[in-house]
């Protein structure tokens, strides 16, 4: 169909949808009148016949012969029952069909390509019937090259509502532009103009910093760039000892786990902290040298004055039976290996079973250690904070790794996984950015130890790629490299 069909077609769909809600308006009011709508009240008539007897003495109808009792039955309210019962009857009717064919999408079968994508404004994302059918449409091959286009068109520029990049925008667009995402699809043109939409960066960092121990901040991004664009995030803080990191995004993902980047214990003369985030993205390399296809894309710089809390006293440590053995159930699948890859060996957990009505309002930070006879041989820190809400606010880190002990563990009962509450490694989790606590005075954190043997689950093939792939620009002076975080599974 041709863009002027389609304008003609989507002008007869809401020209009629105008004359429904008239003849709506016209039933409703229809409907007052019948019951509201008499204007003469006030004047004395019969009502029976409902004949004038203003110039007619007494109560008898000198037209009917009906006889009065008293005189405030010559004054009622004359009311059209059956107008009244007609009209609200055909209302129903009418608001009955108009439901049934917005909640079943039978309306929007009828129009044609250009109209349903004219129409996403003003529709609310993946729960409309318009995406419904768009969608189901795409799958059958019914849209065109340029219809498609349009489409892209369309969710590139999003609307005055819904500026590319916003929530609003995501709510209405984002599933679209999802379509073009994998490699291939859509031409380089098309694909340019996806990479050029705005990521979004949320960097979280804590409003309170604990007074003798490592700090962290934590990032998070999500970006609708096509598969073959690589993204990578440089970060600096201006606190001495820190050292620049780069981080890599291995999965091209839309969105992906917290970023943790572990901050030096603050120096006491230290009474502000500025985090700068640069975001650059790469397409193809240009030539033989692969970094100078990299561009930036976005800087963002956050600053916080330092307010120091004590570890002790903050913390308050809370423990019971039960929350020990929902912590141990949380780590119940043990360690995954694998028999080649980067990252051989992943302790596998899962926050989101704990109950939010028990857990919710308590900082989880755990040291979780693998042991043979006790001794340890990989320990990882882990901390979240109602995880349940969101299974993304979950953020760790590999502290310590001997991949060759790993690789002879065994479940013959040498080998023990323990869990271990910690208020330090809790602290990263309590002073996020919008946590149920972080302006709490005091907060509690699981405070338990528990331990339970070993359960191992080799997998098969190599190991998967992590999320993030971090690595330290070039030392300062006396400074170790941070940790890499590490990826659940």
């Amino acid at each position: 169909m041709t863009h002027f069909g389609s304008t003609l077609a989507l002008a007869m769909v809401m020209l009629g949808w105008l004359l429904a809600l008239g003849a709506g308006i016209g039933l409703f009011w229809a409907t007052w009148w019948g019951l509201y709508g008499d204007r003469n009240a006030a004047r004395r008539r019969c009502p029976q016949c409902w004949h004038d007897l203003s110039e007619t003495p007494g109560l008898t109808c000198g037209e009917c012969g009906f006889a009065a009792i008293e005189e405030s039955e010559l004054h009622r309210r004359r009311r059209r029952i059956g107008v009244s019962a007609l009209a609200a009857l055909a209302l129903v009717a009418g608001i009955g069909t108009a439901h049934w064919h917005l909640g079943g999408g039978g309306w929007v079968q009828s129009l044609p390509n250009r109209a349903l994508v004219a129409l996403i404004p003003f529709v609310d994302g993946g729960s409309s019937a318009v995406h419904g059918e768009i969608a189901l449409r795409a799958r059958l091959g019914r849209f065109g090259a340029d219809e498609l286009d349009a489409l892209l068109d369309r969710c590139l520029r999003g609307d005055r509502w819904a500026r590319p990049g916003t929530p609003e925008w995501k709510l209405r667009y984002a599933a679209y532009v999802g379509w073009w995402r994998p490699v291939g699809i859509g031409s380089g043109e098309q694909r340019r103009r996806i990479a050029a939409l705005p990521a979004v960066i949320e960097l979280l960092a804590p409003d309170r910093f604990v007074e003798g121990i490592p700090n962290v901040v934590h990032l998070r991004l999500e970006h609708w760039w096509p598969a073959e664009y690589e993204v990578r995030i440089a970060i600096d803080a201006d606190i001495p000892g820190f050292v620049p990191v780069v981080a890599t995004r291995n999965a091209n993902q839309q969105r992906g786990p917290l970023l943790p980047v572990v901050l030096p214990a603050l120096a006491p003369d230290l009474d502000a902290v500025t985090v700068t985030v640069r975001l650059e993205q790469r397409g193809e390399p240009e030539g033989d040298d692969i970094d100078s296809a990299w561009r930036v894309v976005e800087t963002q710089r956050i600053a916080r004055d330092v307010r120091r809390v004590p570890l002790e006293g903050t913390f308050v440590p809370v423990d019971s039976p039960q929350m020990s053995e929902a912590i141990a159930g949380t780590f119940e699948r043990g360690m995954r290996r694998w028999p080649r890859g980067e990252r051989r060996f992943g302790v596998q957990f899962s926050p989101r079973t704990l109950d939010p009505t028990e857990f919710g309002a308590i900082a989880i930070g755990v040291r979780v250690e693998v042991l043979e006879n006790g001794v340890p041989r990989r320990e990882t820190a882990l901390w979240w904070m109602d995880a349940s809400a969101d299974p993304w606010r979950v953020a760790w880190e590999i502290v310590h790794e001997d991949a060759a002990a790993l690789d002879r563990a065994d479940e013959s009962g040498s080998w023990t996984l323990r869990i271990t509450g910690d208020p330090a490694i809790a602290a990263r989790a309590a002073f996020l950015e919008r946590s149920p606590l972080a302006a709490s005075p005091t907060i509690p954190y699981w405070a338990g130890v528990v331990e339970r043997p070993l359960v191992i689950n080799d997998g098969a093939g190599p190991a998967p790629r992590r999320f993030w792939q971090v690595t330290p620009e070039p030392p300062r002076a006396g400074t170790p490299p941070p940790s890499a975080p590490e990826s659940p599974g």
